[in-house]
């Protein structure tokens, strides 16, 4: 979330808190009525989407980082031994295909890592009889399956995190217009107040503070 929407918000809730001790004052003005209540409602969904839009991704991102470091490990465990099989039977394109490292394999894209790691699996099970001599059983290949398909279910998840906050993002910058709306009708109705301590209240209330450097500015009208 931008920083001038952040400070923009807090002078919302300055602004808010300000109306709602002087409501003995303005309470009587249906008009006034009206669009406090729009500014209340308003205000409270931007903040439940503010909220929303900070959600963090980098769990994701960290469970699909350490599945494909495990996934990697397991495998290579059973493909580099299994890569003999290949020599043994000089089947050199069979070793080539067994051969791979988890330097080569951390260097992959990670949708390529996981067709990689589908086609490694698929080998495993073609030869499975003839590897148990190689001390490489069902349960070893099974095992491996199951670290496959572990990392490939984090896949989408950071991509369906990372659509779904800019959707959020969105519904967050339509409702920041209407609150710069709102704020702007009820300055031109706080000024049946000008000249009372309340108006005072208010217009300081209005005073964007900038988190970012500290200094203050007025809220354009």
């Amino acid at each position: 979330m931008k920083i001038v929407d952040r400070n923009f918000l807090n002078m919302i809730g300055v602004a808010r808190r300000t109306l709602h001790n002087h409501q003995s004052e303005w309470e009587k003005n249906v008009r006034m009525t009206q669009e406090v209540t729009n500014l209340d409602t308003t205000a409270e969904r931007a903040d439940a989407l503010s909220t929303e839009v900070t959600t963090d991704i980098t769990g994701s991102t960290t469970d699909k980082i350490n599945a494909r470091q495990k996934v990697i490990a397991e495998i290579v465990k059973l493909v580099k031994p299994a890569s003999v099989i290949g020599l043994d039977t000089n089947d050199m394109l069979l070793h080539r295909q067994l051969s791979v490292s988890k330097g080569m394999m951390n260097k992959m894209k990670y949708g390529d890592l996981a067709d990689l790691l589908d086609n490694l699996y698929a080998l495993l099970v073609k030869y499975q009889e003839k590897l148990v001599d190689y001390d490489i059983t069902l349960e070893n290949v099974t095992a491996a399956k199951t670290f496959i398909d572990a990392y490939k279910a984090t896949l989408p998840e950071p991509r369906e995190l990372v659509v779904e906050r800019k959707t959020t993002k969105e519904a967050l910058s339509e409702c920041l217009a209407d609150l710069r709306g709102i704020v702007y009708i009820l300055d031109n109705l706080m000024k049946r107040y000008d000249g009372t301590p309340f108006y005072s209240e208010y217009k300081n209330a209005r005073i964007i503070v900038d988190l970012g450097t500290h200094k203050k500015k007025e809220d354009k009208k």
